[in-house]
């Protein structure tokens, strides 16, 4: 299905979009914004779902949509800048590439970091229990 729409999508765009550096260019921004972004959202997950503690914080609409409004203009619109760059020439494209490369080993570092600290943090019930509650609430 997305192969169709990108095919219909390249039929009604303007000659410049269809040439081989425009289409490699917004290709490379498309990934590098998934593989970044869903770094930056789950670098903090650190337990394996219901099997830890809530949290116990209510989610605030309104800091969330602050959150959303503030973040959005500035993705949106350096990746609209980074695609014209890296259109003007291949080094670019190189550039972007391995900045998306080292942006992406550096949250994969982090992570480990912290999931290596909180791993060794003791566990508050220590204690043979059976059957076994893999931290899961009653």
């Amino acid at each position: 299905m997305t192969a169709l729409v990108v095919c219909a999508l390249r039929l009604v765009a303007p000659p410049e979009l269809t040439t081989l550096h425009a289409a490699a260019a917004q290709g490379l921004v498309g990934a590098g914004l998934c593989l970044i972004l869903t770094d930056a959202v789950f670098a903090q997950v650190l337990t394996i779902p219901f099997t830890g503690e809530s949290v116990g914080e209510q989610t605030n609409l309104a800091f969330t949509l602050l959150k959303f409004f503030t973040f959005f203009p500035f993705v949106t619109s350096g990746a609209l800048l980074a695609s014209y760059w890296i259109e003007e020439a291949w080094a670019h494209f190189a550039t972007i590439g391995l900045v998306v490369l080292v942006a992406h080993l550096w949250f994969r570092y982090r992570f480990r970091e912290s999931v290596r600290i909180n791993s060794q943090q003791a566990e508050i019930e220590e204690g043979d229990e059976f059957p076994m509650r893999l931290g899961l609430r009653y």
